[in-house]
């Protein structure tokens, strides 16, 4: 439903940026020399875009949530914009074919673009927010649907507008409210004459589940059962995705292996100074089809089990950045992201794909099973490096926060896909190199 809206977004930008670049040359060239400020400026600035486009996409601003003004947002913005300057230098002083000169003009050339960019987004919000929505209203006999609600009411900009909800079909047809999509749970569906009324209308209709699908991007597990699962769980990708899959996973290991190795040494010299223990450390994880493996990380906590292992009397749930179990050195290396450097091992062995859930430990497996229906589904495609639910919430601390990882997981089982794996990847990027989430 809001993917359009996303494209919509892109599109604007690259307006903005082409409005900014003939901006540029207008204030730079007297009309007499526009053309051969065109042929300068043309090429070069046209590959930046390119290039300042990624770094967009890679800072979320394709998201449409990421798309609200507020302080968060000029934030991340504001370090985008780093970002890309820094881009450009380094673009502009690299290659030598290239006559633009001089580089402040390179300053000058962003300022206004990402000017109009601003503009731009704001323009997006207040069309989106106050102009051009979806009414839309909400059968449901319980408070499933309050999340959904909620989501709508704090982000405007997604382009829709809850007009009423109510608790049968019968109510919601005396009271008629006038609305573009009508979003019905399974637990209203007994009225099946009235439905038929609903249906004959000229109003769009669809499940709740499939609402939260399109809207929030996870599937709740009470609205899924038997029929659900053999009908919507695809268990294998296709030849193509599985070669994908493969090779980006022994790519990016043998990179990011070769990349962070002056990094790895400067752990291991680390984590020996501080306390001496064990480098790594080895825990058995649930990969496909319920199989065990080894996960390799860097220790970053204190040793008091064995294979470096912070417990003594079996699994605890981690508590985060207030773990009091967490090195000096382990604070570092959880706040970078770079314990995670030896699963890189796991990715050329196989035992991990470079995205799918992330594979959970057999003690914690075994319990979350007995509390949460249907926990065995993650299981019936390869973990992953990174994942949808590893993006969209961080830290699972409860049963709670397990069952809400799962239902983003259980989004990702069912629409995987090649660029879905890419938007995770950059996703995973952005937050690794800049923290912000």
């Amino acid at each position: 439903m809001g993917d359009y809206r996303k494209l919509v977004l892109f599109l604007g930008d690259i307006v903005s940026f082409g409005a900014g670049f003939l901006l540029f040359i207008l204030a730079l060239f007297p009309p007499q020399s526009f053309v051969s400020g065109l042929k300068v400026y043309l090429l070069p600035f046209f590959i930046l875009v390119i290039l300042w486009l990624g770094v967009l996409f890679i800072f979320n601003f394709y998201d449409t949530r990421a798309s609200k003004p507020n302080l968060v947002f000029l934030r991340n913005f504001g370090i985008a914009a780093v970002v890309m300057l820094a881009i450009g230098f380094i673009f502009f002083y690299i290659d030598p074919t290239t006559k633009v000169t001089p580089k402040t003009h390179l300053v000058i050339f962003e300022a206004i673009s990402l000017a109009l960019v601003l503009g731009w987004r704001r323009l997006f919000y207040l069309t989106t927010s106050q102009i051009i929505h979806t009414n839309l209203a909400i059968v449901c006999a319980d408070e499933r649907h309050q999340t959904l609600v909620d989501e709508i009411s704090n982000n405007p900009q997604l382009g829709f507008v809850c007009v009423g909800t109510f608790q049968s079909i019968g109510e919601f047809l005396e009271k008629s409210p006038a609305i573009d999509l009508l979003v019905i749970h399974k637990t209203a569906l007994q009225e099946t004459e009235l439905l038929e009324k609903i249906l004959a209308s000229q109003v769009d209709v669809i499940d709740l589940a499939d609402a939260y699908e399109s809207i929030l991007y996870k599937i709740p597990v009470n609205f899924i059962n038997d029929h659900w699962v053999i009908h919507s769980i695809k268990k294998q990708g296709g030849a193509l995705y599985q070669v994908f899959s493969r090779v980006a996973s022994i790519g990016f290991a043998v990179v990011v292996g070769i990349v962070t190795f002056p990094i790895s040494v400067a752990i291991v010299l680390g984590i020996k100074l501080e306390d001496g223990g064990p480098i790594f450390i080895k825990q058995e994880r649930v990969g496909k089809n319920g199989t065990i493996f080894k996960l390799y990380k860097f220790r970053s906590m204190i040793v008091l089990g064995k294979d470096g292992q912070a417990e003594t009397s079996g699994a605890v749930w981690s508590t985060g950045g207030d773990d009091k179990r967490v090195t000096k050195v382990g604070k570092i290396t959880r706040k970078l992201h770079i314990d995670e450097i030896p699963q890189m091992i796991n990715l050329l062995l196989g035992d991990l794909t470079l995205v799918g859930p992330r594979p959970e430990r057999p003690e914690f497996v075994e319990k979350l099973e007995k509390q949460i229906p249907y926990y065995f589904m993650r299981h019936a495609i390869q973990p992953g490096f990174t994942g949808w639910a590893q993006i969209k919430f961080r830290y699972a601390r409860t049963i709670l926060d397990s069952q809400e990882k799962f239902e983003y997981d259980l989004f990702y089982i069912k629409n995987r896909n090649i660029f879905l794996d890419m938007g995770i990847i950059l996703k995973t990027a952005q937050i690794i190199f800049t923290h912000l989430e």
